[in-house]
């Protein structure tokens, strides 16, 4: 009998797949081990992700709300944090300091945030990690789309200043994902 993929397993239980329904999961596993490609088995876990979190959005339209508002907060108070500590004479004279902030920022933060939504809306974590991992994608491409000309125009900037921001917004995106997604689910009593 073929096992199915140990990374699709992984992600189908973040999603709240197997607990909400069980016998999707064993046709799964049944239609694999008869057989079925991996194509068939990836595309059919990914529209269960898909209606799983659908479903979890639609039915808690308030906690989407509130899961984003968790997220852009705690990230308003980095910002403040990062406000305070730029304005200390340490970073002027610690230059690699600053660097390393900067990854921690760029890297740790948006996972620790996603971790974040995810504990506090243990329910359906997965939904409202990607509801609020979503509100950052649109935000960070609203503000590359409003600076687009000025990057063009810019004498200084790179040609590359475009690309070079889009995959430090898709970075912020990921790492987001991944901090939401290391959280272990809560099993579903619905």
């Amino acid at each position: 009998m073929t096992k199915i993929p140990a990374i699709a397993e992984w992600l189908l239980e973040r999603c709240g797949v197997p607990q909400g329904n069980e016998s999707l999961m064993g046709d799964l596993v049944e239609e694999r081990g008869s057989g079925r490609s991996a194509v068939w088995f990836w595309r059919e876990a990914v529209v269960a992700i898909a209606d799983s979190v659908a479903r979890d959005l639609r039915d808690h339209k308030l906690l989407a709300v509130r899961a984003v508002a968790t997220g852009w907060a705690v990230n308003l108070a980095w910002a403040q944090v990062m406000g305070v500590a730029s304005r200390h004479e340490l970073w002027r004279r610690h230059m690699g300091l600053y660097e390393a902030l900067f990854f921690f920022t760029l890297l740790v933060w948006p996972a620790i945030t996603g971790w974040v939504v995810a504990r506090t809306h243990r329910a359906q974590q997965a939904a409202m990690v990607l509801a609020y991992a979503a509100s950052v994608a649109i935000s960070n491409i609203w503000n590359l789309s409003a600076h687009y000309s000025e990057m063009k125009a810019c004498v200084q900037c790179t040609p590359d200043l475009w690309d070079t921001n889009l995959v430090l917004c898709c970075l912020l995106v990921l790492s987001t994902l991944v901090g939401g997604f290391l959280h272990r689910p809560q099993r579903r009593t619905s």
